[in-house]
């Protein structure tokens, strides 16, 4: 078996078990608390961060050096798994800053590219579910893609060099065209 179909197939039973769950009339599933870490060959830590560790709606999340800091934190909820063509059934996720209890959220429930995220009270809406995608080797690196605007996580890579911490973090197509040297790619780090 492939490691691809295998864990296919583990997401599929956890969101089996997440959804025989929620159906009892539980909450979603939440697992333990991550960082989500700028995948880079440097590994330069460089985490999803409420802005100025904020715990109020309508902050910005964006770029900011790992501190361990709660503000970093996300708890991952599991929702389900995405039907959409494509997206090869991956999870689909909420994720709540650990700080504030807020969910990750786009700026305006708007579909347009280069949107921004921020923090906003947890509601259910499909602007706060999040499909996390394997890119394969290595095993750790995911691409973040909204659900609600099928556009995924990007930033530049030049944005995370020394003097540029609060780096915007937008949506854009997940094909990265539109972006001079995205940085594309996550690691969810306990």
């Amino acid at each position: 078996m492939t490691d691809g179909l295998c864990l296919r197939r583990t997401a599929l039973t956890l969101a089996a078990a997440v959804l025989a769950f929620a159906a009892s009339g539980g909450d979603a599933a939440a697992a333990p608390s991550t960082a989500i870490v700028a995948a880079t060959p440097s590994g330069n830590g460089i985490c999803f961060s409420a802005a100025g560790g904020s715990t109020a709606p309508g902050a910005t999340v964006y770029l900011w050096p790992c501190a361990g800091d709660s503000s970093q934190q996300w708890e991952t909820q599991m929702i389900g798994v995405s039907t959409r063509t494509g997206d090869n059934s991956a999870a689909v996720v909420r994720l709540v800053n650990v700080k504030s209890g807020l969910c990750l959220d786009l700026q305006s429930a708007s579909t347009a590219v280069g949107i921004g995220l921020q923090q906003a009270a947890c509601n259910g809406a499909a602007t706060q579910q999040w499909v996390l995608f394997n890119t394969g080797a290595p095993y750790d690196r995911r691409t973040v893609k909204n659900h609600y605007s099928n556009l995924c996580v990007v930033s530049r890579y030049v944005d995370i060099v020394p003097g540029h911490n609060g780096s915007g973090l937008k949506q854009y197509a997940c094909d990265f065209t539109e972006v001079p040297n995205p940085l594309k790619y996550w690691r969810l780090t306990l």
